[in-house]
């Protein structure tokens, strides 16, 4: 890892492919940054992929992609300012279309829509998040799928359309089970258990908290992003 490491300072510092025409660094920061993201080392992410993503020369190629999107993803997660984030996820859709790539743009989609989403600006959220989901189907993108739906259903029940999100939500349960993914299954099941139906048969009303210090109906969330009222709760609020 400390090899690793070096080899993307070296590349930042110019002193490996100095000119970035190998797009190496870019290609190292690809490489790392799942590792980067289950050890929470967002800040790092962020300034290698800034740093090198000024220093290759511009063009539209699968490293550049990857990177930009990344960069998109680590700065979304960290809360940066939405503008900031937004412009670089354009730029992910920017390349995905020149690289005529379906599953690219689903991405670059499904991003940008996770990011409307966490800033409770649901229609926009719910729009991209459909955009992504088609193209998802379109090439058989199982192993995205189960997040689109994630995310859609998640939106569906910000917006109050329980049944919606139910059917969205069991469709991310099926979709991570069949992928074999114990994280999107982590992240859909407890959402759907949310929106699970009442003694009296119908669903429950849940207040869905946001990245932005708001549950989708206003009210504050406390710092761990939960709601300060009950989330179990009937009826609006």
């Amino acid at each position: 890892m400390d090899n690793l490491r070096a080899a993307v300072s070296h590349c930042r510092e110019g002193l490996v492919d100095a000119d970035g025409e190998s797009e190496l660094g870019l290609r190292l920061c690809n490489t790392l940054w799942w590792f980067h993201v289950l050890n929470a080392h967002a800040r790092e992410v962020r300034q290698d992929h800034t740093a090198l993503l000024a220093s290759t020369p511009v063009r539209v190629s699968w490293p550049r992609f990857y990177a930009v999107w990344y960069q998109g993803v680590a700065t979304s997660s960290a809360m940066a300012e939405f503008e900031e984030t937004a412009a670089t996820f354009r730029e992910a859709r920017r390349l995905a279309v020149a690289l005529d790539d379906d599953q690219a743009i689903a991405l670059a989609d499904g991003a940008y829509g996770q990011l409307f989403l966490w800033h409770a600006r649901l229609s926009e959220a719910e729009e991209l998040n459909e955009r992504a989901l088609t193209l998802a189907r379109r090439v058989g993108a199982r192993g995205y799928r189960a997040i689109f739906l994630f995310n859609a259903g998640w939106t569906a029940l910000g917006l109050g359309d329980l049944t919606r999100a139910a059917e969205l939500l069991d469709q991310s349960v099926a979709a991570a089970r069949g992928s074999g993914s114990e994280m999107q299954l982590g992240m859909a099941l407890p959402c759907r258990g949310i929106v699970s139906p009442s003694p009296s048969g119908h669903c429950r009303r849940a207040s869905v908290p946001s990245r932005s210090g708001a549950d989708f109906r206003g009210r504050p969330v406390s710092g761990n992003g939960v709601p300060t009222a009950r989330i179990g709760q009937t009826g609006a609020a």
